[in-house]
């Protein structure tokens, strides 16, 4: 295509789910004492999830089934509630997604009292829904100027009764069963084209269940292509710049915390995870900041910055959001000086977040692409998650783990490779909290070679 088509189809993809043909936007709020399952549901069309709202202040409870309309600001990021309801409902004309789901993949361990979706419903004439037995081949096809623009995707098995089971495939296949690279595989494929044919196969999807007979199931929708207005080369050149920024998979952000104003430094991604690029910091009373902005210009630095992101990093690289005391900066300063203001600079990436209860084993998969490791803990950190029961001690150790040690056994054993499987158990991580049922948390990024 000529720039200017892609510049069109980059516009169109970025705007779809606004222009796309969807009845009124709906609501569902869920108070967790009151009901363990939140329902979504279209009764004509397929489900778009707009937005999820939570709340874990026992002072914003539910009264009577209602939440408060005004909140305070929110103690945790809701970027990854928002991920898994809609990766398990996009798509779909109805989904179960247990509160259970929310307590876990809040980044700061803290129990959900409510949470609130909205919604829209995309009509049947305007989506398709398709499954592929494995090792068949699916065409995706979009009419006139109308282009394709994936909804959702996963290659492994979820239901006994599609692609029938025989041999030589086991007697009892998996039917937790999901790749988590389909959906971008299928994006960078189809998106934006008039047409594509993928094969529904371990070779393009990679093996997400060894030993089960697995199956292509997607949906997707055909969008309009708008004509787009003629622009001179600068201008067509600034626009594909722009777009390349925001539909880019990497967002930079940046925070400056002063510690005269702000004892905390808060970092937060809404799509993605956090990976900590730099981190500048000041030891100089005459460089303080002035009105929440900080000079400039600075001298050369009093004390290394080498420890401060260190630090920083395997505190936050692979979480949603992550909250770093400005005690930090000052506590491990090499010239023992107090930190007058702390900025990092941080991207967030497109990334897989997983967790995996002991004794169970760990599957990472980037097909053609090779696995980068961000953050990796074996220990537990939330009574979330892997429900605690006996014969393990009562209350369960929330600050167990070794993150350093994980991440370094996962990079090892890991990184550069397509896949890679290992099992969470004591045997391989040590045993950080004795008495205490653990399991392996990680994420990590899929690069090309």
């Amino acid at each position: 295509m000529e720039l200017k088509e892609r510049v069109c189809v980059a516009l169109l993809l970025l705007v779809s789910c606004c222009c796309c043909c969807c009845c009124g936007s709906k609501k569902v709020l869920t108070c967790d004492p009151r009901e363990r399952s939140q329902i979504l549901r279209c009764d004509d069309g397929l489900i778009l999830v707009d937005n999820v709202t939570v709340s874990h202040r026992e002072s914003e409870s539910c009264v009577d089934g209602v939440r408060p309309e005004v909140l305070k600001p929110l103690l945790c990021s809701p970027a990854r509630v928002n991920t898994i309801v809609r990766e398990l409902c996009n798509g779909y004309p109805a989904c179960v997604v247990s509160m259970d789901r929310c307590h876990a993949a809040t980044p700061c361990r803290m129990r959900c009292l409510w949470m609130e979706t909205r919604f829209s419903c995309m009509a049947n004439s305007d989506s398709y829904t398709r499954h592929i037995c494995q090792q068949s081949k699916t065409e995706l096809y979009c009419e006139g100027s109308q282009v394709i623009k994936i909804l959702r995707a996963n290659y492994g098995r979820t239901d006994e009764s599609v692609c029938s089971y025989s041999a030589p495939y086991s007697e009892s296949p998996n039917t937790a069963c999901s790749g988590p690279s389909a959906l971008k595989v299928m994006r960078e494929r189809c998106d934006g084209k008039k047409s594509c044919s993928v094969r529904s196969s371990n070779h393009v999807f990679a093996n997400p269940c060894p030993g089960t007979r697995k199956y292509l199931e997607y949906a997707y929708s055909c969008v309009v292509l708008h004509q787009c207005v003629e622009m001179d080369l600068k201008e067509r050149v600034c626009v594909a710049f722009l777009l390349l920024l925001s539909s880019s998979s990497c967002r930079s952000n940046t925070v400056l915390t002063c510690d005269l104003r702000e004892n905390i430094q808060q970092l937060q991604c809404e799509e993605g995870l956090i990976v900590v690029d730099n981190v500048t910091v000041s030891h100089r009373a005459s460089e303080s900041c002035v009105e929440g902005v900080r000079p400039r210009f600075l001298k050369p630095p009093l004390c290394s910055m080498t420890l401060v992101k260190a630090l920083l990093q395997q505190t936050c690289n692979g979480r949603s959001s992550c909250s770093v005391m400005m005690d930090l900066c000052t506590a491990i300063g090499s010239c023992d000086r107090r930190c007058v203001w702390m900025e990092t600079q941080y991207t967030c990436v497109s990334a897989v977040s997983q967790q995996v209860c002991q004794q169970r084993k760990a599957e990472l998969h980037c097909g053609s692409k090779l696995i980068h490791m961000l953050m990796a803990n074996y220990g537990r950190s939330s009574e979330w998650v892997c429900t605690y029961s006996a014969p393990y001690s009562q209350p369960a150790d929330t600050a167990c783990g070794n993150p350093e040690a994980s991440l370094q056994l996962m990079k090892d054993r890991c990184d550069g490779k397509h896949s890679c499987s290992l099992p969470a158990s004591n045997h391989v991580f040590s045993n950080p909290c004795p008495g205490t049922k653990k399991y392996l948390e990680y994420s990590y990024t899929c690069v090309h070679t």
